[in-house]
């Protein structure tokens, strides 16, 4: 079975990109995979390593703009960009398309055109506002989708909403627990020392792209109370700016860090690729989103048996379970964070034992175990649909 993969960003930190890695390796064997990525793209190699062929193509991305040069432009590429992808589907026999996320449009009618089935892995809820944007988006990958992956249910909604749910599938994002064990110790040492400032109390932190949506205002509020009542703690933001905009905004918290008197312990630092040795290097993750989709970030930290305090969001309550695996609170509350983040300062024990149950949750729901059979089940289905009506029955 060939599978042609459109993932259109190419950014250092990147959940689409490492949740479709991920995929790959647990699906190598049965499926061989073409990816297509934008040049620039810093993940060549580890897609290699996973088996795939990468194929570097520019691609536009829908954006929510109404730059009318940002607009001209996408729409003097769609025609192109879209004809590149046919040809690329009939070059390499491609049996099945699967796009990477939902702001490209242009390799589901590609594979309309070239009679391909399309599945369509639809990674967050970034088109979910204005709703007239939303429905347009949502009514085209309905119309270019023979089956749609959620990562989701919060996400699923977005279709449910609109009476679309027979051809959408809930595809947990997912890993490999065993990948977060054992990691080197040594480097893990080195890598605390430098969120930690070279002391040695608690480290809580935060993982993820230096942008408005992920809370971080709230994340450096809390840190301030937190800071008050335990002396010793320290904090951390890792994550990169990928555009100007981020980059002033990344300006703007460190500007905040100091008025509010706690930039003496608080790190800013830039994303990590051993995701594995960061969540072994701290000891409480906090994500305080606005809105998430899943969080990708969530099960990593889980993974390496971490609580995790975060947002009452998006599709962050389907993984973290109410006082089991960590706490749930309200977004844009950092007295609630605070307070959360206390109680597990103050409570090794509780500490410790939420972080043991969300391992286990990790290897329960959320491994490519459990998790990449489903998509597989997926690909068999789509490519049985044309001319059949008879529902393919799984082999024990």
């Amino acid at each position: 079975m060939r599978v042609l993969y459109v993932n259109p960003f190419a950014q250092q930190l990147s959940g689409p990109d490492e949740s479709l890695i991920g995929l790959l390796r647990g699906l190598r064997g049965g499926v061989e995979p073409f990816v297509v990525l934008p040049p620039g793209n810093p993940h060549v190699g580890r897609y290699e390593a996973a088996g795939a062929t990468v194929i570097e193509v520019p691609m536009q991305r829908i954006r929510r703009t109404t730059r009318p040069g940002m607009l001209l432009a996408y729409a003097g590429l769609f025609a192109p960009e879209t004809l590149r992808f046919v040809q690329l589907i009939r070059r390499h026999q491609i049996d099945l398309v699967h796009t990477n996320m939902e702001v490209i449009l242009q390799s589901g009618l590609a594979a309309r055109i070239a009679g391909r089935p399309s599945v369509y892995h639809v990674r967050g809820t970034s088109f979910a506002s204005p709703r007239r944007v939303c429905d347009a988006v949502v009514g085209a990958i309905n119309k270019l989708a023979d089956e749609i992956i959620v990562i989701s249910e919060a996400v699923g909604e977005i279709f449910y909403e609109r009476g679309i749910r027979d051809k959408v599938s809930v595809v947990y994002n997912s890993l490999d627990p065993a990948m977060f064990d054992n990691p080197d110790a040594s480097a893990v040492t080195a890598l605390r020392g430098e969120l930690a400032g070279g002391t040695e109390g608690p480290l809580v932190a935060t993982v993820g792209r230096i942008n408005p949506r992920k809370g971080l205002e709230c994340f450096i509020e809390a840190a301030t109370l937190i800071a008050r009542s335990h002396g010793s703690v320290r904090f951390a933001i890792v994550g990169d700016a990928a555009d100007d905009s981020e980059r002033a905004y990344l300006l703007r918290l460190r500007e905040m860090a100091e008025r509010a008197g706690v930039n003496a312990r608080l790190v800013f630092a830039p994303a990590r690729r051993n995701i594995a040795q960061l969540m072994n290097a701290i000891d409480i993750f906090v994500m305080a989103s606005i809105n998430e989709g899943f969080g990708r970030v969530v099960i990593e930290a889980m993974a390496a048996r971490r609580p995790v305090i975060a947002s009452k969001v998006g599709g962050i309550p389907e993984i973290v379970v109410e006082g089991v695996t960590g706490r749930l609170v309200q977004p844009d509350k950092p007295e609630a964070f605070a307070r959360a983040v206390s109680e597990l300062l103050s409570n090794p024990d509780m500490l410790s034992q939420m972080g043991a149950e969300g391992r286990r949750r990790v290897a329960t729901h959320f491994s490519d175990a459990a998790q990449v059979p489903s998509v597989m089940r997926i690909y068999r289905r789509v490519l049985r649909r044309p001319g059949e009506e008879q529902e393919m029955v799984e082999a024990p």
